[in-house]
């Protein structure tokens, strides 16, 4: 699924207000089994979108697909349901979260997440955590971003 420029702005224009790092949109697979990385605006984009696949047994963006509900999770690596596969294989560690479903003509399609990272050896304190306000940001732009996918299917 292409995302358009204007999509990817509003985006990548919501994340940096949140305080993100990246943000990332997760459809789900032909066989309903796992969530692929489609598109993610952050510096590591290369090394697992469209390579990665998030079974959804597991993880925290799994669980917000399955339940339909957002999330918003500060201290993630704490968390029992964070799968720390992705973040293994890139050498980070994800500090706070938001993901969110994404629906297309009110079906659920996958999610769109967003994260503060730091390296997985840093020492350095964990970036500010996100608040409700960026919460409730994010699910706006997600919405915005269902309506426009909506109008191009």
């Amino acid at each position: 699924m292409e995302i358009s420029p204007d999509a990817a702005a509003l985006l990548v224009e919501e994340f940096a207000a949140a305080g993100a790092d990246e943000g990332t949109i997760w459809l789900i697979d032909e066989a309903r089994r796992a969530l692929t990385p489609v598109w993610n605006s952050g510096p590591h984009a290369e090394a697992f979108v469209g390579r990665h696949s998030q079974p959804l047994s597991v993880g925290l963006v799994s669980l917000v697909f399955m339940t339909g509900q957002a999330l918003c999770e500060n201290r993630v690596y704490w968390h029992a349901g964070q799968d720390p596969t992705l973040d293994h294989s890139l050498g980070l560690l994800t500090c706070s979260m938001i993901v969110v479903p994404l629906c297309i003509r009110g079906e659920a399609c996958g999610v769109v997440s967003c994260v503060k990272l730091k390296r997985a050896d840093s020492e350095e304190p964990d970036p500010p955590p996100f608040t409700a306000a960026d919460l409730a940001r994010i699910t706006g732009a997600v919405q915005r971003l269902g309506c426009e996918m909506d109008r191009n299917v």
